[in-house]
């Protein structure tokens, strides 16, 4: 017997939420938009391990210009090491960085925000019911 699996239902709980926001925000903003999901690199970072979760950008004297990033978290990846390392990087790039994090932990995104001096321009909280994505 054959089993076929939706492709959302097999990623992890992070990719699902870059794929699902990638989606709904493809027809609400005016840019281009690049997701990273997962290992697969998108061409704004030599690895995806340092490539931002999405990126809006807009082409700009024949280049790809980022217009602002976003990190997409999880409840076990909302640390103050996350944002000493990984979020002061990305917002040290010039362009706004927004972080996406499970509903509950905004609080806690600022926190850590506000320790290592960082600027986030927004942090939205989600939850993922039933492969919807609920965005506040």
């Amino acid at each position: 017997m054959r089993t076929i699996v939706h492709d959302v239902e097999t990623l992890s709980l992070h990719d699902q939420v870059v794929r699902l926001i990638g989606r709904r925000w493809t027809n609400s903003v005016s840019c281009n938009l690049e997701t990273n999901q997962g290992f697969v690199t998108n061409g704004w970072a030599s690895s995806a391990r340092s490539a931002p979760d999405i990126v809006g950008w807009a082409p700009y004297s024949g280049r790809n210009t980022p217009l602002w990033i976003a990190e997409v978290e999880t409840e076990d990846t909302i640390t103050e090491e996350k944002a000493r390392n990984r979020w002061q990087n990305f917002s040290t790039m010039g362009v706004p960085l927004i972080l996406f994090v499970p509903r509950g932990y905004k609080v806690l995104a600022q926190f850590h925000a506000a320790r290592a001096s960082l600027s986030i321009a927004g942090i939205y909280e989600y939850a993922l019911n039933e492969n919807e994505l609920e965005l506040t």
